[in-house]
């Protein structure tokens, strides 16, 4: 699904900016949960917002203060796609450290991870050895008709 420019598979919306301002509408969102939350200035300093994870549950971001080659796919610590739960009303006490910065629920090790979990299937067969369901288009369909 496609819509206002953004790509949006099943549980995910990916931004897709056309310009800056569409970049700058985005951190303003963020700006307005930091005033909401009464957040510090320049919490979301190293964060970018990149789409919504989940079925609307909140923000996906890339934290750049994970440096690159400091990720590891096998420790979640390390993982810079985070994502905050926009119904999570204490984002001080969930979110914020002591340096005043906002760090998010870790989501995925990179990009690429993301591309291949929504785009590529990764996760098609580990489902279906755990459930015994081949999840075809037809198993889709037939679990929206429910």
């Amino acid at each position: 699904m496609e819509q206002d420019g953004d790509i949006g598979p099943l549980w995910l919306e990916i931004d897709r900016p056309a310009s800056m301002r569409d970049v700058t509408e985005r951190m303003e969102i963020l700006q307005e949960i930091r005033d909401f939350c009464e957040l510090p200035e320049g919490c979301f300093r190293n964060l970018i917002p990149i789409g919504d994870w989940g079925a609307g549950w909140g923000p996906l971001c890339i934290d750049l203060s994970v440096p690159e080659p400091e990720v590891d796919e096998a420790d979640e610590r390390t993982w810079p796609l985070v994502w905050f739960d926009h119904e999570e009303l204490e984002w001080d006490q969930e979110y914020l450290g002591e340096d005043g910065l906002l760090y998010g629920q870790k989501a995925l090790p990179d990009f690429k991870a993301l591309l291949e979990l929504y785009f590529y299937g990764a996760l098609e067969a580990r489902f279906e050895r755990e459930e015994g369901v081949r999840p075809t288009y037809e198993w889709y369909r037939k679990t929206l008709e429910r």
